[in-house]
């Protein structure tokens, strides 16, 4: 089933009006979803280049348009784990490489701005992020997830988190003393337990502390804040 992605585009830039234009968008949305998860995978090339087209619109409409394709594109990390019996490494590679570069150009199409929206579309690309570097692209996305660890909001940062951990679980890399402080930071001021575990955990995998030590610092944190 050929599906005109290009469409988007097209109507995020109309005069219609909004309400309009949304049950055009979602039957493009419906066409894609019903699609199969490795045809999906396929043909991303044509969808994400047009979702960068779309993002440079800064509307209402191009909010919606991403916030509803990023949500489910942010589930492709794990999707790509599952085509390994069908797709050759070789080629599982050059998808989730490309998947990264789709994820680097979008987050400097969407940076911070303190709006509800930006967060959300955000926290789907380190979403994203996250599922491909438990298995893969690990090296790849780094420093993003360094960048992210600090970000205002939550989900953004739960995901750089968790991205952090997947990577020091698995690379020998010696935790840069900057990273160790700002972890450490994390954990003494945020409200989320789970992105202060979190952070304990990457210092837990990356040898630079004992598990006596997150144990004893999550109590205190505990302390604080369940007061």
């Amino acid at each position: 089933m050929k599906i005109n992605y290009q469409k988007l585009e097209s109507l995020c830039l109309s005069d219609q009006p909004y309400k309009e234009v949304k049950p055009e968008i979602y039957k493009i949305y419906d066409k894609w979803w019903e699609t199969k998860s490795n045809q999906q995978l396929e043909d991303a090339e044509l969808l994400l280049a047009v979702l960068q087209k779309v993002a440079l619109q800064k509307s209402r409409l191009s909010n919606y348009i991403l916030d509803r394709f990023l949500k489910d594109i942010a589930d492709w990390g794990n999707r790509l784990y599952w085509q390994q019996d069908k797709w050759s490494e070789e080629k599982i590679e050059r998808k989730a490489l490309q998947l990264v570069d789709f994820a680097k150009k979008m987050l400097a199409l969407i940076p911070r701005n303190k709006t509800k929206i930006s967060d959300t579309l955000r926290s789907h690309i380190l979403r994203l992020l996250f599922e491909l570097s438990e298995w893969k692209a690990r090296q790849e996305v780094l420093k993003i997830f360094l960048d992210s660890m600090t970000a205002m909001d939550t989900d953004e940062q739960f995901f750089a988190l968790s991205g952090l951990e997947e990577f020091y679980a698995h690379d020998d890399q010696t935790l840069p003393k900057e990273t160790i402080n700002t972890l450490e930071e994390i954990t003494k001021n945020t409200t989320v337990r789970e992105n202060a575990s979190n952070a304990l955990d990457v210092l837990l995998v990356a040898d630079a502390i004992s598990q006596l030590t997150a144990v004893i610092r999550m109590d205190n944190w505990k302390s604080k804040n369940y007061r």
